[in-house]
């Protein structure tokens, strides 16, 4: 079985530059518990973990100081080869989303197209790029099954939900979220009360 990673870690020899652009508070946290997520894979598994990563950075120009994300080949864990992609992207509100929900497609397709078995994708968090790049391969690829591991809930990923722009990009996530969560064929929750909020039934 062919095992994709597809989150926002940040590649090591990346890793620096983007925290060095960051301005203020930036989503290093969440990039530890996605390499454990990776390297965990792939100790259980004992196969080599392919990665397809947008890193999770503060939008340009208040969070971070440049305007696009550059791309690069990494190894990944249990892999001595680059296996690895990580997306370039225009680090703008909107745009960055939408260029890498396309190049993480392309990205995909790519990886397993090479390989003609079954592959699981684990996708990292309800980030409505992500997971509908994934639905996207699933629908044309009938070997490919989704696995999304929910840290959190989208309600609960920070913004002051008593701002109007807040709750409105809360409801176009969830519109944007509706088809690929009915595509997801497993959920992994870091707490039991996810489960009353999202969608999973008998998954």
């Amino acid at each position: 079985m062919q095992i994709i990673f597809l989150g926002g870690l940040f590649p090591p020899e990346l890793d620096p530059w983007l925290k060095a652009q960051s301005r203020g508070i930036h989503h290093a946290p969440a990039n530890p518990l996605q390499w454990s997520l990776a390297k965990g894979l792939n100790e259980v598994t004992g196969q080599a973990i392919s990665i397809v990563t947008a890193p999770f950075v503060g939008r340009f120009p208040y969070a971070f100081r440049r305007l696009r994300i550059p791309s690069m080949s990494f190894a990944g864990p249990g892999s001595t080869t680059r296996n690895c992609k990580s997306i370039s992207f225009l680090n703008i509100r909107g745009i960055a989303a939408i260029e890498s929900f396309f190049k993480g497609i392309s990205a995909l397709k790519a990886l397993t197209t090479r390989s003609p078995e079954r592959t699981l994708l684990v996708v990292y968090g309800m980030f409505p790029n992500l997971l509908a790049a994934a639905w996207r391969i699933k629908k044309s690829r009938p070997s490919v099954e989704i696995c999304l591991f929910v840290p959190d809930l989208p309600e609960m990923m920070g913004g002051d939900t008593s701002r109007l722009p807040v709750r409105l990009n809360l409801r176009l996530n969830s519109f944007l979220l509706r088809a690929p969560m009915r595509a997801v064929d497993y959920f992994v929750l870091v707490s039991p009360h996810m489960a009353e909020r999202l969608p999973i039934g008998n998954r």
